[in-house]
């Protein structure tokens, strides 16, 4: 067999794989491969010597040249390999293993030069023999040696070792003209559509210890960027690893979260979010890791209720599309920034009356960006708009959650995860609009997994996901004052699901909380001990939820989703009718009742910021009690005092009921975390989350203005579940709090999606 170093040797050929010693690039069907040099120099290797075992040590001797290496690093080199060429360990075509020795190429392989088959090696021939060995098998092989598709001839069966054609030209000359002309004009394009894609298959991407979130494909579709918290559980990082083969390369080691990466159309950089000490900051990184550079700081404070900041690049590299919020109004709009001059323009402006826009991605061409605007919590629809500007253009009409989208390659759909069909799976609607199709990535089970954090490859019929097992329970605690002792904790209301905002009534002796155990959220009731489960609301879709109890213990008001806008509603307390209390075009959330049940105070966005507001608790008309922001607002026992926490600001605030200025009562609970404290007649129950490790309940007392530890609680106190994750019973026994009892996630890969 010729020697492929030769001067003028260019390609291999076996079944639709092309490989170019001269250009070092592979090609499966087309369709240019990225490939490691290394990688690409073992499989020449292989290639010049099929049919036989290539032993560990010759590869070492022959690639690395000496250089020290493990059979570790080999392997990997081997499963990039297979990744590249499709190929198995399990079930190989291509590369055959033979343990504790080598591999073996096991395919036919052709050589040519110049669009002449030089030698055609068949299955099991040695390496060794050359054309002027054997010229009767090399001019009879050489039509008919390689396996081949039907769709997609190879060279070698056009063209013998002398270059005359062996088979009918009328059979072969359309496809063959084709094929030859891509290799000579050495197309780096290929529609990933001309190929029909082959069966649905979804396969594990990720199995590492922990969560691993937030997947975002390379241009080329042959790695996967994403973030993991370790194997300590310690902190989220950024990780890069590729598909079917090797170990992840860890980008980024900082104390802070580092989460949503995205890569840049090149390849080369990885734009990310770091969250540390209550700053958020955009950043960007090598992607084959190396120092990272500072974009600018965002304005996100608190919490962002289980969503991220998501990015998108756009095609030309030149701007990162975003979401951030206005430091004033706190209203989020997706925003553009300037790869280049770091210079920040918001694109979209959020109508009065919604909530925010988020996960903006601009289109395969760049000429427009789709996002989900929420008109509240949970209930979004996607939208449309150009990157020059305009009006957008509303696709989906459902009102429902809409956790992530994702264009297709081509431009003319758009993905995205949504519950318009009451559990959380995967619809397709095109970009003219028209009714949303439904995904079943092959037979009649939707895709399973929280489908929250998901990717499409833009190059391929690829799909990656997060399928999430999390568990979050009710846990109570005895309040160990005076002599009476520390207890343990106690779970108290679980299921497989999650159970959050837990309140107890006026006498103590039933617990009111919210649970998603149907595919949404629901309002219930159970007894002190946590048995005999009540639900309440039966809305099949819109989210319930921070139920609070009357003075009298009879009826519980919340706030639910049903009409796109969140309001406030109350139901019995021992079951019965739905009675809708606010009906202004505004978002209403998180209600309590006044000390004599005669009102109900709310936070609403009505006016420019989010502001407390009350109204008659049989209905009537509101009226605003905070001027400077404020939010989850609970009556003093004695009715003279209205404490309260806000969404821009640090701290418990307080001021008259009858009106009057407000004062920070206590420096406690950060921007947003306005679920984490419970008022008590003495003070203030909070938690403390200022130790990343070691969170606490503490109590601040109103007489001394000290704080005083009075419980630990452990790493997986449910840092997500800001709405109402403590509450204190009236007589100040006992404490509720939600803990995240179970949290582990995989990315999922999905093939030949479509």
């Amino acid at each position: 067999m010729k020697d492929a170093r030769e001067p003028g040797l260019l390609l291999y050929s076996f079944d639709d794989i092309t490989v170019d010693r001269g250009s070092a690039q592979v090609r499966k069907g087309g369709q240019l491969r990225r490939i490691t040099p290394r990688a690409f120099e073992v499989l020449v290797y292989l290639l010049e010597h099929p049919g036989r075992i290539v032993e560990k040590q010759e590869l070492f001797e022959e690639v690395w040249k000496g250089t020290f290496v493990t059979d570790n690093a080999l392997t990997r080199t081997i499963g990039e390999l297979r990744r590249v060429i499709g190929d198995s360990a399990e079930e190989p075509r291509y590369i055959e293993t033979a343990m504790k020795r080598g591999y073996r190429f096991m395919a036919s392989v052709t050589v040519l030069e110049g669009g002449t088959t030089v030698s055609a090696v068949p299955l099991g021939s040695d390496d060794t023999d050359t054309p002027e060995d054997k010229p009767a098998q090399a001019s009879q092989t050489g039509s008919q040696s390689l396996p081949h598709s039907p769709a997609a001839p190879l060279p070698s069966d056009l063209f013998g070792g002398t270059g005359r054609p062996v088979r009918s030209a009328k059979r072969f000359v359309w496809p063959a003209v084709a094929l030859v002309a891509a290799l000579i004009a050495g197309l780096t394009l290929w529609n990933p559509f001309s190929r029909p894609p082959g069966p649905v298959r979804t396969v594990p991407f990720t199995t590492l210890l922990g969560q691993e979130k937030w997947p975002a494909f390379s241009p080329d579709g042959n790695q996967i960027a994403f973030a993991w918290e370790g194997e300590g559980r310690d902190n989220f990082d950024i990780y890069v690893k590729l598909i079917g083969t090797g170990e992840p390369l860890r980008l980024t080691q900082h104390p802070g979260l580092d989460v949503c990466p995205a890569w840049s159309p090149d390849g080369r950089t990885i734009a990310f979010i770091r969250l540390h000490e209550g700053q958020v900051t955009l950043l960007s990184v090598p992607a084959l890791g190396g120092s990272e550079r500072t974009l600018i700081p965002l304005n996100f404070q608190g919490s962002w209720y289980g969503q991220y900041p998501n990015l998108s690049w756009s095609p030309d590299g030149k701007v990162i599309a975003f979401p951030d919020k206005n430091p004033e109004s706190m209203i989020t709009s997706i925003h553009f920034l300037s790869v280049e001059s770091l210079e920040k323009r918001k694109v979209t402006t959020v109508p009065k009356g919604y909530l925010a826009d988020w996960c903006g991605a601009f289109s395969p061409d760049g000429e427009t960006i789709a996002f989900t605007r929420y008109t509240s919590e949970g209930v979004a629809d996607v939208y449309v708009m150009s990157v020059s500007g305009g009006e957008p253009r509303r696709l989906t009409f459902d009102q429902r959650q809409v956790p992530g989208l994702a264009w297709m390659p081509d431009g003319k759909s758009i993905v995205f995860s949504s519950t318009r069909g009451g559990s959380l799976q995967m619809w397709r609607i095109a970009l003219e609009g028209g009714t949303p199709e439904f995904l079943s990535f092959g037979g009649d089970n939707p895709l399973p997994g929280t489908l929250r954090p998901f990717a499409v490859s833009r190059l391929g019929h690829r799909l990656a996901y997060v399928k999430t097992s999390e568990d979050s329970n009710v846990w109570r605690f005895e309040i160990p004052w005076g002599t009476r002792p520390v207890s343990r904790p106690v779970k108290l209301i679980a299921s497989t699901q999650h159970e959050t905002g837990p309140q107890f009534s006026p006498n103590g002796r039933k617990i009111a909380y919210e649970a998603y155990r149907s595919g949404t959220y629901e309002i219930y009731v159970c007894n002190a001990d946590g048995s005999a489960d009540l639900q309440l609301t039966f809305f099949g879709g819109p989210m319930a939820g921070t139920p609070r109890w009357s003075p009298d213990g009879t009826r519980i008001a919340f706030d639910a989703r049903l009409h796109g806008h969140s309001d406030i509603f109350t139901v019995p307390a021992s079951g019965g009718a739905v009675r809708r209390v606010t009906e202004q075009p505004s978002n209403d959330v998180v209600p309590s009742w006044s000390s004599d049940g005669r009102w109900i105070y709310f936070a609403s966005n009505s006016g420019k910021e989010l502001q407390v507001w009350k109204i008659p608790a049989s209905g009537g008309e509101a009226r605003q009690v905070t001027k400077n922001g404020g939010f989850a607002a609970f009556e003093s026992a004695d009715g003279q005092f209205l404490y309260y926490a806000k969404m821009t600001d640090r701290g418990i605030w307080r001021m008259p009921v009858n009106g009057g200025d407000e004062e920070l009562i206590a420096d406690i609970v950060s921007p947003g975390r306005w679920g984490y404290w419970a008022l008590a007649r003495k003070g203030i129950y909070f938690v403390n989350l200022d130790s990343p490790h070691h969170h606490t309940i503490d109590f601040f007392d109103f007489s001394t203005k000290k704080k005083t530890t009075i419980a630990s609680l452990t790493e997986q106190f449910d840092t997500e579940a800001v709405d109402s994750a403590l509450a204190v019973s009236r007589d100040g026994r006992w404490i509720l709090y939600t803990q995240l009892d179970q949290a582990e996630s995989d990315i999922m890969l999905v093939e030949n999606f479509r």
